[in-house]
């Protein structure tokens, strides 16, 4: 029986936060040490990509959703797969990507950030 239950302390998203920056926030809120803490009350946690930020749905979002009784789809507009509309081109030219593929996210979120996301809100090209 599963009896994960939502936080109690939980922080609403900032506009332009991002997911890292939200669940660092709430595991402040909640009084824990670290993130890592938060994050070990999702289930399957060993299957999701250690960055945050790149998540996508699933399992973990899911969970994460709950946790902090924000939609899934809330949650993934912190993301970097909020951008993908402005730096993903489509096969086609009309339809718009919702997600950022591998090599999009190498190129513009590494580990250092090369392009400010202020600055690419900001351009309309």
């Amino acid at each position: 029986m599963d009896t994960t239950r939502p936080l109690p302390a939980r922080e609403l998203p900032l506009p332009g936060e991002s997911l890292a920056s939200l669940l660092r926030r709430t595991s402040n809120a909640m009084g824990y040490e670290n993130v890592g803490r938060l994050l070990a009350l999702l289930p399957d946690r060993a299957s999701i990509p250690s960055n945050v930020d790149h998540w996508l749905s699933g399992t973990a979002v899911d969970s994460l959703s709950y946790l902090l009784r924000t939609p899934p789809e809330a949650l993934r507009k912190l993301t970097l797969h909020r951008y993908a509309s402005a730096l993903v081109f489509s096969n086609d030219g009309h339809l718009r990507p919702e997600v950022c593929d591998r090599k999009t996210i190498l190129r513009y979120f590494a580990t250092t950030s090369r392009i400010c996301p202020r600055c690419l809100h900001q351009d309309s090209t």
